[in-house]
């Protein structure tokens, strides 16, 4: 009889402890699935290379206004997150939320400490990225080519809001170094210097259309595919790298390391815990 009381305690306590970890897992699921719709309304871009197409008609605002606002929702998020215990949640939510939590961490941090202000580095870039804009769009319909030439216009307000953030980047001294700017705008240039706007990688899908697009559709399509090409994605490309020759490169900070930037060491700091995971000085990196 004891030995049975015993036992009926101890699964009590087992399915209490199951169901305060399926609590807490729901909670913390529902938590993640939240922010992860926000981002990607957020992000059009990074919503049409995951196969999310509700969005293929937008570009990425990345206004410094817009940027506050996502800092408080991530800062917000990790609040919730902080109100979570982690041992109630699964074995397997466990991991789930260690990984999760380190990266809405370095999403904040790296918004607070201004990365948005130095958008492109010695080997990647955001002009280069918008390459890969053909293959992550939905191009089955005509709507789905009308979203993409829509998206396509909004470039020169996408760069112009890159080109404003930059200047703000510069004027506190956050910027990429000048040393390594050398050829960093022949990228821009082979857009920018475009004479035929059909030779652009943004016009590629309208090279070959689904036969489901009626032959006069897909005339009126390339067509306007030329005209925003030439109009906006061309001219915002040859705005941008006059605002890099003449402008960017020429005011550039004169120093190599992270450190020489303003929060420099905080931002250094940063970089190490993103990239490596570890709370580690760079000293001990090295």
């Amino acid at each position: 009889m004891k030995l049975r009381r015993v036992c009926l305690g101890m699964l009590a306590l087992l399915i209490s402890a199951t169901a305060l970890a399926s609590s807490a897992d729901a909670n913390f699921r529902a938590l993640y699935q939240r922010e992860w719709a926000w981002r990607l309304q957020q992000f059009p871009t990074l919503a049409s290379s995951v196969g999310n197409h509700q969005y293929d008609d937008r570009m990425d605002d990345v206004s410094a206004r817009a940027w506050q606002q996502r800092l408080g929702y991530w800062q917000d998020v990790l609040k919730q997150l902080d109100a979570i215990d982690p041992n109630a949640l699964s074995p397997d939510d466990q991991i789930n939320y260690a990984v999760y939590r380190a990266q809405v961490q370095n999403l904040a941090a790296d918004d607070r400490l201004g990365q948005w202000q130095m958008p492109f580095n010695s080997d990647s870039a955001f002009w280069s990225d918008l390459a890969y804009l053909p293959g992550s769009q939905k191009l089955e319909t005509a709507q789905d080519y009308r979203n993409y030439l829509k998206r396509l216009g909004e470039i020169p307000r996408y760069f112009d809001q890159q080109t404003d953030d930059m200047r703000i980047g510069l004027k506190r001294g956050f910027s990429v170094p000048r040393a390594v700017l050398g050829g960093r705008d022949k990228s821009i240039a082979s857009v920018a210097n475009l004479k035929d706007p059909a030779q652009s990688g943004f016009y590629k899908p309208f090279e070959k259309m689904p036969m489901a697009i009626p032959a006069a559709d897909q005339s009126a399509l390339r067509a306007q595919a030329r005209q925003v090409i030439r109009e906006n994605v061309i001219a915002a490309y040859a705005k941008l790298l006059k605002f890099i020759d003449d402008e960017y490169i020429p005011q550039a900070r004169a120093t190599l390391a992270a450190e020489a930037m303003p929060d420099g060491n905080a931002y250094y700091a940063q970089q190490i815990k993103e990239y490596t995971t570890l709370d580690l000085s760079p000293d001990q990196i090295h």
